[in-house]
């Protein structure tokens, strides 16, 4: 809860990928989810805002009792509550677990990096830990540990800094980390030195800035250019063919509920057209009367469309959100010519989401997003 500002959850499983958003879930602007965890793991909530602002409010996570139906068994619920700027009343932090998803490192390397009372000899040796696995098995650090390393490495001095910077080579293709230190670099306090020898290993230069000089702007601009370069070259052909396919597929679907050319054709990325046919849908599916429990959701479209683009990091995670949105509005759509299909469509959602949990990547998940699809569609014109 916060009389501040418009709350934001999102909730992301071990591997990164966003499993659950909720916007007004709690009332009155606040957030809230329920969610029951299919595997022991690590799971973020990361708590923002939805419309920019900031201000006081506070994180809860409560472990659910169990016996209802749904999410609820054994899982844990997320509402907002009164408090301060970045205060968590929850006690003690969950307990990670000792391998990482996304790199299979000890996480307890990262806790000795943050801790003040680790010695420095063991900092560096965790430091090396976490590089030799990155770099050898060519893995990529999930977001939420690639943060806790960027705040560490911006803040090493002397001769800690001499000895962990010829590791930091391994981290050069780790975009994750290179957005979390662009992201950190602006705001830190740590020294120049420190910046430029931190940010010149990763980007593979000499650094040395004059004292006058804006060196924390010009070190972000360095890290958010390997970023877009390193993405540039991950993006296949194959990959660009796909979204041309997923985008056409959004825009014939658009031209099928009655859209207009000109609606679409400035739109390049599948994503774009998604979001349009889902806010043209749900203004027909309003002015066709919908059922009084669908109305809300359908008055709120626009605003999830638009958090989709807030909270996800590319334009696929933005596709995958907005994926789940259309078959919610594509359901209540066909409510009122196919009443009979809403327990069906209801389930096959929900087997949806826990397909998302399973899921091993985002990919997994966009076809997953297709096939339920497809599965709904097929609902409507082959009713049982």
């Amino acid at each position: 809860m916060s009389r501040s500002f418009d709350t934001f959850l999102r909730l992301e499983d071990p591997s990164g990928i966003t499993i659950a958003t909720d916007d007004d879930g709690g009332g009155n602007r606040n957030s809230r989810i329920i969610f029951s965890a299919p595997s022991t793991g690590e799971y973020s909530v990361i708590a923002t805002t939805y419309n920019g602002r900031l201000g006081p409010y506070t994180l809860v996570i409560r472990r659910g009792t169990g016996g209802s139906r749904g999410l609820r068994p054994g899982g844990f619920s997320l509402p907002i509550g009164p408090g301060g700027l970045g205060q968590m009343p929850m006690g003690q932090e969950p307990k990670e677990k000792d391998k990482s998803a996304d790199g299979q490192f000890d996480v307890n390397d990262l806790a000795i990096l943050e801790s003040k009372k680790s010695q420095r000899s063991a900092r560096v040796a965790a430091l090396e830990n976490i590089a030799s696995s990155v770099s050898s098995a060519g893995n990529e650090l999930a977001p939420r540990h690639a943060r806790r390393l960027a705040r560490y490495l911006l803040t090493v001095q002397d001769k800690e800094l001499e000895e962990i910077a010829p590791k930091l080579e391994s981290f050069t293709k780790c975009r994750h980390l290179i957005l979390a230190l662009a992201d950190q670099v602006e705001k830190t306090e740590g020294p120049q030195l420190t910046a430029e020898s931190v940010v010149g290993a990763v980007t593979g230069q000499t650094l040395q800035f004059n004292r006058d000089e804006d060196w924390r702007s010009a070190c972000r601009r360095l890290l958010v250019q390997l970023a877009l370069d390193l993405g540039a070259q991950r993006a296949t052909s194959v990959g660009e063919q796909a979204a041309e396919m997923l985008r056409d597929l959004y825009k014939e679907q658009g031209y099928a509920f009655g859209m207009e050319e000109g609606e679409l054709a400035s739109l390049t990325r599948p994503a774009q057209a998604l979001a349009a046919v889902i806010k043209h849908v749900a203004v027909s599916a309003s002015k066709d009367g919908a059922a009084p429990e669908h109305r809300d959701y359908l008055e709120r479209v626009g605003r999830h469309v638009q958090a989709a683009q807030f909270v996800a990091d590319n334009d696929l995670e933005r596709l995958i959100i907005l994926q789940r949105v259309w078959l919610r509005v594509l359901s209540i759509y066909l409510h009122k010519s196919h009443p009979e299909i809403a327990a069906s469509a209801a389930e096959i959602q929900q087997q949806l989401v826990t397909r998302d949990r399973r899921a091993s990547n985002v990919l997994d998940q966009l076809r997953a997003g297709e096939e339920t699809t497809l599965r709904i569609w097929s609902l409507a014109h082959n009713p049982k």
